[in-house]
């Protein structure tokens, strides 16, 4: 049985992802193109099974390239596969971004990496059944020498077993592709631990069925097709009940954020310092460096002379830089008694990674280029990731300056550290409330966060907040009727706003007790 991946021939559906900006849909909805490539391989083995002309006890599987890959994503899933050849479709994420190899790759190639595992891993869970590993010495999208290192990884688990001699490595002199060696050692493998027998070695020959004859559908695809659906069929979006009563919100918040805290539960501790700072008559204002994880992230403190208990935590998104958005803030902010920190986290600022304009469609401002995204997806994180547990670690070092500690945060961000902001308010009941600027108006809309879809969508997450204010400037064509209905079954309607302005959101969030 040869089985047509997603986008061959009349196999219609995508598996670009990253390329075609539908990455941050499909991380939200737990879903990766291998997901869907290996859904698809099960359900033709299933039809493979049932065929009564075969043995469903001696099932063997081959690929080249993404389909290499597919065939031992399958195998490591499917107890029915007793033995897998993966012909030039294997290597580890740290080869791929480190030697410059992910450019070249389908998304296919790679799971959503939510545990950040190597690919050996789950090569290793094809033990003790049989693996034949094939790799080109001179494949231009593969590291060789990595490759082969990940797969002695596996071996191990097959030596653990006492199953060495299901295990093989072939390689060939040649680039990326099948080659007559593995042809000969794929036969070769099989005969030995599919069929049980050797047979005659087939020579590979021309093309004896022209395409026009192998074709099922000619190019139309069957009615009805759903394969552009494969990501929401395969991962249903999740939904959020209502609150009763506000006795009963607390338990509901955490039951509802429980399934997405895991992602944020171990916040990053922000080496901090004061660096610079001065006085004047107006009051403080102190430049904080420091580093989170190694890299490079400021804080930018005013405090002003009569100080009434509330600080703005903003935090830049995109190129800006603290003091930029200090200054910013300075003509803004509600109220003279207000304290002002703008923060620049990791992928902000002089760390910023973004793609051109010319990159997005009209209208999205935010995101990282395509490339940094998908590289950050197969080693299971996202930039919203980093935002969060940053701003949380910022949080956490405000509150251990004196000036601050007890202090009434109220957090700011725009597009993506809206996002982040909004995510840090929910998981941190202590934050005393929300201003957020082009919030998108869903997780499918360029804002990377895996699995959130399965359990909530914006809007939900802005329900959560509640009874605490929350302003939401641009608000968009979104439907927002759950949250608002969640802020009235609390009998607080008025602490959920849409203000024209960002002096107005400001004077909204800090009017509350």
């Amino acid at each position: 049985m040869i089985l047509d991946t997603l986008e061959q021939n009349d196999n219609r559906g995508e598996h670009h992802g990253a390329d075609l900006h539908l990455h941050h849909h499909r991380i939200a909805l737990e879903y990766g193109s291998c997901g869907g490539e290996v859904f698809n391989t099960i359900r033709a083995l299933d039809v493979l099974a049932a065929d009564p002309a075969v043995d469903a006890g001696r099932i063997g599987i081959t690929g080249v390239s993404g389909g290499g890959a597919m065939s031992l994503f399958a195998a490591a899933l499917d107890q029915r596969i007793r033995a897998v050849s993966t012909l030039c479709g294997l290597c580890s994420p740290w080869d791929a971004i480190g030697n410059r190899h992910l450019l070249s790759h389908c998304d296919c190639m790679f799971p959503l990496n939510l545990f950040q595992r190597d690919l050996a891993d789950i090569a290793a869970l094809v033990a003790p059944r049989a693996a034949l590993f094939c790799f080109g010495e001179n494949d231009a999208i593969f590291h060789t020498s990595e490759c082969l290192a990940m797969v002695e990884r596996a071996r191990k688990v097959w030596k653990v077993c006492e199953a060495d001699e299901r295990f093989q490595v072939v390689t060939a002199n040649g680039p990326h592709g099948d080659h007559p060696d593995f042809d000969l050692a794929t036969q070769k493998w099989f005969d030995r631990n599919v069929a049980g027998e050797e047979h005659p070695i087939i020579e590979r020959g021309e093309r004896e069925i022209p395409k026009s004859v192998a074709s099922i559908f000619q190019g139309k695809a069957p009615s009805p097709n759903r394969l552009h659906l494969l990501p929401e069929l395969l991962n249903p979006r999740g939904s959020v009940a209502l609150p009763t009563s506000l006795g009963d919100w607390a338990a509901g918040r955490s039951a509802a954020l429980e399934p997405v805290a895991a992602s944020f539960r171990q916040s990053p501790e922000a080496r901090l310092a004061p660096d610079i700072s001065w006085t004047d008559q107006n009051g403080v204002r102190v430049w904080h460096r420091g580093r989170i994880d190694g890299v490079a992230v400021f804080l930018d403190t005013w405090k002003p002379s009569r100080f009434g208990g509330s600080l703005i935590l903003s935090t830049a998104s995109g190129g800006k830089f603290a003091r930029e958005l200090q200054h910013t803030l300075a003509h803004v902010k509600a109220s003279d008694l207000t304290a002002v920190v703008a923060f620049e986290p990791r992928l902000c600022g002089a760390n910023y990674a973004g793609a051109p304009a010319s990159e997005f469609p009209a209208g999205k401002r935010f995101g990282l280029n395509s490339w940094l995204a998908k590289a950050l997806t197969i080693v299971g994180k996202s930039p919203v990731q980093y935002f969060v547990k940053d701003i949380q670690a910022a949080v956490n070092y405000l509150r251990t300056l004196k000036e601050f500690s007890d202090s009434r945060i109220i957090l700011h961000g725009e597009g993506e550290s809206a996002v982040a902001a909004l995510m840090v308010a929910a998981l941190d009941s202590s934050v005393a409330g929300v201003v957020l600027e082009d919030l998108p108006e869903s997780f499918t809309d360029r804002v990377e966060i895996p699995r959130i879809l399965r359990v909530l969508d914006v809007p939900e997450l802005v329900g959560l907040i509640a009874p605490r204010r929350i302003a939401i400037l641009n608000r968009g064509e979104a439907n927002w009727s759950w949250p608002e209905r969640a802020f009235q079954r609390l009998e607080c309607p008025e602490n959920l706003s849409f203000p024209v302005c960002l002096r107005e959101g400001f004077s909204h969030a800090l009017s509350g007790n």
